[in-house]
């Protein structure tokens, strides 16, 4: 069978190499005329003047922790390694140690933002395939197609050398191998890693097609629909007030980490917040870590920020307890909170209670612009708290309509559990996979057989799988019986790329590739089915008594 490793000749001697065959596009459909102009310009010089050692892969975006990066362009060289490039175009020159962009100043210098995808992809292969990839190397360059010299003296962080101007552009294959060769970070990579590295980051030219890869092709796809759905919302943040709606899936809770991280790079003082904890984690790893944003789950850091460490909770605390008691403390303390915001956004803002919003009114500068931004979805209010309103008269409301996380048939099945108003555009998917359990223990024997076949057969990541359950009495069951060996823990415990096992009501927000949902509860409230089954992106296994697996399979025949 063809791969791209395999075809890979070795160029030993740069200066009398002679290039036979052209350097070889991933995927090779790629439609380079839909590239934006300068990237095109770049990518075709290098399909033109590189040889066949070499792979071109134009455009992808990488999910690191706390941001993604964009990469523009990405050269593998088996004797060289990886080299990720990020294309400026326009007029960019250095002013007095500052870079520009037309006449803008630009935030992050582009070496630096060059080095920061390049380094992050690093480290991302890395920690997937520790063993194969542990000593894989990124290097970086910046492509400056509109630039013939840089005249003005470059800051003393910046190599010359990496930097490609519209001067190197007719001896490219001179600048880049010498630019690989140079750096002793750099080492030949064998036909495994490649592969490995193709697998990852463009599974739809994997020639070794497989489920874990065409689950990652999914996940790709729908994060870019993601982006280009939500990139014209971004400048909403112009306002003062802004009350979004919508839908499991449609990305609400990655406007609201773009919308946090534009804020802070205008130099406002900014709070992401939502009720739920995990969630609040989760946000807080998406996020830049810094003193000037500040991103958890709302109790938690009114605590923090107040300085109150000697919090009691009684051992019979309800529910109506966490509502008022922490929140009174709180208020006792505010006087304390002394680096207050000039942004505040709520994710899952349907959690929050009316009374809450004096408390986000605290934690506003007195001399600020005082920009709150909630977003919401009334179809997931599982607390019925009673926030159904915008909370000030001058409110911007959008309502959010493209599901962008749950392939086709995901997407569709959770509509039939809710009010939701939305259309997909993701890929269709996989049927979702029904499973007759009745009892705790049936739940404990499918799931060995299906996490056996996702794991073992389907070299599917652990890490990418979420079992939920409806009570918590089933979650401890599951973990307690660790199916077939395969250890499962809970969102705080699973750091270490464990199963994560938990309720639906600590999951919501959150997602992962594949979800494994179980019950033995045939009369689950519709609203926790919606959220559950919303969890998934590309792979959906229903685990449950006959009555619950009829509802689905009728609504499914609908």
């Amino acid at each position: 069978m063809d791969c791209w490793a395999c075809r890979q000749t070795r160029p030993t001697n740069t200066k009398t190499r002679k290039v036979i065959k052209v350097a070889g596009l991933v995927p090779t459909d790629l439609p380079i005329d839909q590239l934006e102009s300068n990237e095109r310009k770049l990518v075709l010089r290098l399909l033109n003047q590189l040889n066949d050692s070499w792979l071109v892969i134009p455009r992808f975006d990488i999910r690191g922790k706390r941001r993604t990066y964009e990469l523009d362009v990405l050269l593998i060289n088996q004797n060289y390694g990886l080299i990720g490039i990020e294309v400026k175009g326009g007029k960019v020159e250095v002013i007095s140690g500052a870079w520009h962009q037309n006449a803008e100043i630009l935030s992050v210098s582009p070496p630096r933002q060059a080095q920061n995808a390049a380094y992050e992809l690093r480290n991302i292969l890395r920690l997937r395939s520790p063993k194969l990839l542990k000593y894989v190397h990124v290097d970086y360059a910046v492509a400056l197609p509109g630039v013939n010299e840089l005249n003005n003296v470059l800051p003393p962080d910046v190599e010359r050398g990496r930097l490609i101007l519209n001067s190197d552009m007719q001896d490219l294959d001179d600048v880049v191998y010498a630019l690989m060769a140079n750096d002793h970070k750099n080492r030949p990579l064998s036909e495994d890693q490649i592969n490995e590295i193709l697998y990852f980051l463009r599974p739809d030219s994997n020639f070794k097609w497989n489920v874990s890869s065409k689950l990652r092709l999914n996940n790709e796809r729908m994060q870019r629909l993601a982006f280009e759905s939500l990139q014209p919302l971004l400048t909403l943040d112009q306002n003062t007030n802004i009350f979004v709606t919508g839908s499991a899936g449609t990305g609400k809770s990655f406007l609201a980490t773009l919308w946090a991280e534009r804020a802070f790079e205008r130099g406002e003082r900014t709070l992401l917040t939502c009720y739920n904890e995990p969630m609040g984690h989760f946000l807080a790893g998406d996020v830049t870590d810094s003193a000037d944003l500040v991103a958890g789950p709302f109790q938690k850091t009114l605590f923090e920020l107040a300085d109150i460490r000697d919090f009691q909770i009684p051992e019979d605390a309800d529910q109506n307890w966490w509502d008022t008691a922490p929140f009174a403390a709180f208020m006792e303390s505010a006087d304390n909170v002394l680096n207050k915001f000039d942004t505040i956004i709520v994710d899952e803002a349907q959690d929050f209670s009316p009374k809450w919003l004096p408390i986000l009114k605290t934690l506003f500068k007195e001399n600020g612009p005082k920009k709150l931004f909630m977003l919401a979805d009334p179809s997931q209010d599982l607390y019925h708290r009673g926030l159904t309103v915008p909370v000030v008269s001058n409110v911007v409301r959008f309502d959010l309509t493209i599901n962008c996380r749950n392939t086709k048939k995901i997407a569709e099945l959770t509509k039939e559990f809710s009010d939701a108003k939305t259309h997909a555009r993701s890929p269709e998917g996989n049927e979702i996979k029904l499973i007759r359990a009745s009892a705790n223990q049936h739940v404990v024997e499918s799931l060995e057989s299906e996490l056996d076949r996702l794991i073992i057969s389907n070299s599917i990541e652990p890490s990418e799988i979420m079992i939920l359950t409806g009570h918590r009495e089933l979650r401890d069951y599951i973990k307690e019986k660790v199916p077939g060996g395969f250890e499962c823990s809970t969102w705080e415990e699973s750091a270490s790329g464990q199963i994560v096992c938990e309720t639906i009501q600590r999951c919501k927000g959150l997602e992962r590739t594949v979800v494994i949902l179980a019950t033995t509860d045939n009369r689950i409230a519709d609203t926790l089915l919606y959220v559950g089954l919303s969890r998934a992106n590309s792979e959906l296994i229903v685990m449950g008594p006959p009555g619950l697996l009829k509802r689905i399979e009728n609504f499914r025949k609908t």
